[in-house]
């Protein structure tokens, strides 16, 4: 169960980061 919940929290983590980089990449494009 431990194990589950940190790898759920760092895809998260990265889905976020990547969410956000692209966002900044479509608004610096526009």
């Amino acid at each position: 169960m431990d194990a589950l919940y940190l790898l759920f929290s760092f895809v998260l983590f990265a889905a976020t980061i990547g969410f956000l980089l692209i966002c900044d990449r479509l608004g610096r494009g526009r």
